[in-house]
C-alpha cells in the first residue's frame, strides 16, 4: 500500500467522524449550514476548502495527507557498519541523512553553549566543528 493512499483514507475516515459529530451537534440545521460552519479553506497555501477548523481563532485540524513522505534508502546487500572496508560508504550515508529540525529552545541553548556539551565539551548534534550560524544546526 502506498502511504499517500493510506493518509487519504485516514483523512476520509476522520472527515466522516467530524461531519457526523457536527450533524448530531446541530440536528435542526441543514447539511450546507454545517459544512459552512465547520469546514472552510483555513490553510491559505492549499486549495482545500474541506478543512475542519474554527473561524474566530483560525485554528484548524491538519490532514494526514499533508504529511511529507520521505522515502528511505535501503542498505546495500550485507553492508555492515563494523566493516572497515565500507567506512566511506557509511560516512556518505550519514552525511546525506538530514538532521532532525531543532526547536527554538534547543537552538537557543546551542547558541548560548557555543554548540558544546557543558559536561564533556564535545560538539553536540554530531558536528565536527562549531557552526557559523544557528541555521547550520538544522542542516
Amino acid at each position: 500500500m502506498v502511504s499517500g493512499r493510506g493518509f487519504t483514507g485516514l483523512d476520509h475516515h476522520v472527515w466522516h467522524l467530524i461531519y457526523r459529530w457536527a450533524r448530531r451537534s446541530h440536528p435542526n440545521k441543514s447539511r450546507g449550514w454545517v459544512a459552512t460552519r465547520y469546514f472552510a479553506k483555513f490553510h491559505k497555501s492549499r486549495q482545500d476548502r474541506w478543512v475542519f477548523g474554527e473561524r474566530d481563532s483560525g485554528a484548524y485540524l491538519t490532514k494526514f495527507a499533508w504529511t511529507k513522505i520521505v522515502r528511505h534508502v535501503p542498505v546495500h546487500g550485507g553492508a555492515s557498519p563494523d566493516d572497515p572496508a565500507l567506512a566511506e560508504y557509511w560516512t556518505e550515508r550519514r552525511r546525506k541523512k538530514k538532521a532532525p529540525p531543532v526547536d527554538e529552545h534547543t537552538a537557543r541553548l546551542l547558541r548560548s553553549q557555543g554548540g558544546r556539551c557543558p559536561a564533556c565539551g564535545e560538539f553536540l548534534l554530531h558536528a565536527e566543528q562549531e557552526p557559523r550560524s544557528p541555521r547550520e544546526w538544522e542542516q
